[in-house]
């Protein structure tokens, strides 16, 4: 069952890039009416007992974000889906199930430099502390496309980065 203004849209990034921070801004802005629902792949990662960071666990990872934002967009849910989606192909089949449910689509990258993301990450503790290592790895190997909107967490607020989205979104809500 498919809403008016109904969207599924992407935050994609590297860790402590302000993914989820700004993710629930937006969700906030939206209002407890708005029908929205935040998917974090940390979530879906944090249920496995002893996460390795494997090409199969992600692999799982997605799958299940995907599965979930199918169930919620059918029973007329907007999704937010929070997580790194490093490479084009984690992406593509969310714009493939917001096409098939005839839902606006919204990639956003969340970018901050390196030494930022190391930073913010360093005042992470537990299971959402990454490894500097992998956290530049992660960094250095995002594919970009020309799908991708950009906004920088260094130089806005996460109030101003999730404010600057939802004037996106709803220009092309509009435009529709």
């Amino acid at each position: 069952m498919k809403h008016e203004n109904q969207f599924l849209m992407l935050f994609a990034g590297p860790p402590a890039s302000g993914k989820t921070t700004v993710a629930r801004t937006l969700a906030e802005l939206l209002g407890e009416q708005s029908r929205v629902v935040h998917l974090q792949s940390d979530e879906i990662r944090h249920m496995i007992i002893s996460p390795i960071y494997s090409k199969h666990e992600s692999i799982t990872v997605y799958a299940s974000l995907k599965a979930l934002s199918k169930t919620f967009l059918r029973n007329g849910y907007s999704v937010i889906v929070d997580a790194t989606f490093t490479r084009v192909n984690h992406r593509r089949p969310f714009r493939v199930l917001a096409r098939r449910f005839d839902v606006k689509f919204l990639a956003v990258y969340l970018k901050c430099s390196l030494q930022t993301a190391l930073k913010r990450n360093a005042e992470r503790t537990g299971w959402r502390f990454v490894p500097s290592e992998r956290l530049a790895g992660i960094f250095s190997s995002f594919e970009f496309d020309n799908s991708l909107v950009v906004v920088d967490t260094e130089t806005h607020t996460p109030r101003e980065a999730a404010e600057s989205i939802l004037s996106l979104l709803k220009t092309r809500i509009e435009a529709s």
